[in-house]
């Protein structure tokens, strides 16, 4: 399943950048999608301050899940692994992965 979200410009930044060491692969989200490995997320470039989208979009896959009783209740940290990125000129290949 794919699950399209929102995504800070300030952290979806550190999740497309190109130095493997310094990328963000932890996301900490509400679980009110039912999040499950194998699972994919379009994260979708949000500016807070002008309310909108800026076109670009980074593609993840979830690999690992922690939830309870280590974070607050329908909280979740997503192990998530960069599959593609692009902006509005680019569409996401929606890739299907088996568990």
């Amino acid at each position: 399943m794919n699950h399209t979200v929102k995504c800070h410009e300030i952290y979806f930044e550190r999740v497309i950048e190109s130095d493997l060491g310094k990328r963000k692969t932890v996301e900490i989200r509400n679980n009110d999608r039912d999040y499950q490995e194998g699972d994919t997320m379009t994260l979708v470039d949000w500016c807070p301050e002008s309310k909108n989208g800026t076109g670009r979009w980074a593609q993840v896959l979830i690999t690992h899940i922690v939830g309870s009783p280590w974070l607050e209740e329908n909280m979740v940290a997503l192990s998530i692994l960069l599959q593609d990125f692009g902006d509005e000129n680019r569409n996401p290949t929606i890739v299907e992965v088996s568990a």
